[in-house]
């Protein structure tokens, strides 16, 4: 492992400070330029502090200020970032800066591995007088950050961080925090052999109490070790077309000797096969109803705007042709008449709709949805079958057959729409549960791309148990 050459000892401290005044001139112009230019880099990436050794993973905890090195990407199990040179400072928990790189001495080479393992006391030199090192943190825990970015502003979204600790003459018990991101193929909630890893979710990371004040980005899998004991959270991002299958912030204990993992699952939504009642009610549609569908829709639940009972097919013993061609007008009629104005009408038709999809093979009645209000489970993802036993009893459910604004059904509006909706989105293929490999994660590799994560404004940060 190469290092840096430190400045001269025989240099006089007048012209460090010199040097180090121009040198934040500079600084401060070249951020003022890029205040007015977009600036377009490395959301992937991933760096660690280490030991010695260079042979540890997210370490956190150090003896002295001179025991931390620098590391990152794929040789410690993370993403890489872009190749090229990194200017690199540390700085107290709060922002002020305590050391810095006078160049962009970093190196990632194009494997998006470090050039070498950097030892911060080396590269770095100290804010306050310019000499080799950086200065000690005012943080009471001995709180550092370490920062890295081709900006040598630093400026928002530009920079990879990591924190750690220094315990003079102190090392305390400690532990390991794991993050793990799996695809919640079943979309039960909970890890299981049907499910996958996702290499490369973004996550939030960090101690409690003040977690949203000192929490670090990073990229599942997390695992920190040498951790102190504590309580620590973690918070998965959210995005777009994905649904969380469990919390998606959660706390847990770090113990003495001890391994302490948070799970979060996730699924994306796409299409499943389904028809809208749009298809069914046109001549396509209408050419693949059979008989003996038209006599099972006979045998549901299905109301008509007065909230009557709708059965298309009379002679359901053994219905002519001509009873079947009547029954399939009437039943085009009725799809095509649906109205929200009774909320039970408007559920029949989109669980007919269903209904279809299922009987001619369309849908799977094993398909998993997301159906958000239903309350059929308790994080939202049912089956087509469930779904459609829900919107078979509830439209069976005496004073339910008729929910119009005014009426004393009016009550269950909000639950008959909440299984309309559900309807409605699988019959427009907008909320099965995909596979992982239709959702950007590499069967091979499990590694995530082409998404973009956000975070909530405001949330709440859970106790640990």
């Amino acid at each position: 492992m190469s290092s840096n050459t430190c400045p001269s000892n025989s240099r006089s401290r007048k012209s460090r400070i010199l040097r180090s005044r121009t040198f934040f001139v500079a600084l401060a112009a070249f951020a003022l330029l890029m205040l007015s230019t977009t600036t377009a880099f490395m959301s992937p990436g991933s760096i660690y502090t280490t030991d010695s050794t260079c042979s540890g993973v997210d370490l956190n905890i150090y003896a002295s200020k001179e025991a931390v090195f620098l590391n990152g990407g794929p040789t410690g199990g993370g993403p890489g970032l872009p190749p090229g040179a990194y200017y690199v400072q540390v700085t107290a928990p709060g922002g002020t800066q305590l050391g810095y790189t006078t160049g962009a001495l970093a190196v990632v080479n194009p494997d998006g591995n470090f050039a070498q393992c950097y030892h911060l006391s080396t590269i770095l030199v100290k804010t306050s007088d310019g000499s080799p090192g950086y200065d000690t943190t005012s943080s009471p825990g001995g709180e550092y950050k370490v920062e890295v970015s081709m900006d040598p502003g630093f400026t928002g979204g530009t920079v990879k961080s990591d924190n750690f600790k220094v315990k003079e003459d102190e090392i305390p018990p400690q532990g390991t925090f794991q993050v793990q991101k799996f695809y919640d193929a079943d979309a039960s909630g909970t890890l299981t052999n049907a499910d996958s890893p996702i290499v490369g979710w973004e996550v939030r990371t960090g101690a409690q109490p003040d977690f949203t004040t000192t929490f670090e980005t990073k990229l599942t899998p997390v695992s920190i070790v040498d951790l102190a004991p504590g309580c620590y959270t973690a918070q998965e991002g959210d995005a777009t077309n994905w649904i969380h299958t469990n919390a998606s912030i959660q706390s847990k204990s770090v113990v003495p000797g001890g391994t302490t993992t948070i799970e979060f699952g996730n699924v994306c939504l796409g299409p499943g096969g389904g028809l809208t009642l749009g298809f069914w009610s046109n001549k396509n549609g209408q050419a693949l109803i059979t008989g003996s569908q038209l006599c099972t829709l006979n045998g549901l639940n299905l109301k008509n705007a007065s909230g009557f009972n709708f059965d298309p097919v009379a002679g359901c013993a053994a219905p002519t042709t001509a009873q079947i061609n009547s029954g399939k007008t009437a039943l085009k009629n009725w799809l095509l008449g649906g109205s929200a104005t009774n909320m039970a009408y408007m559920l029949s038709v989109q669980f007919t709709a269903m209904e279809l999809n299922v009987l001619n093979g369309k849908v799977g009645g094993g398909a998993i949805v997301y159906a958000p209000g239903t309350g059929i489970t308790t994080n939202d993802f049912v089956t087509i079958n469930q779904l459609l036993a829900a919107a078979n009893t509830e439209l069976g459910t005496p004073g339910h057959e008729n929910t119009t604004s005014g009426t004393p059904g009016a009550a269950f509006r909000a639950y008959q729409e909440a299984l309309k909706n559900a309807l409605d989105k699988a019959n427009n293929n907008l909320n099965f549960v995909q596979s992982a490999a239709q959702c950007g994660v590499d069967p091979q590799t499990n590694v995530l791309s082409g998404v973009t994560f956000t975070y909530p404004s405001t949330f709440a940060v859970p106790n640990c148990p």
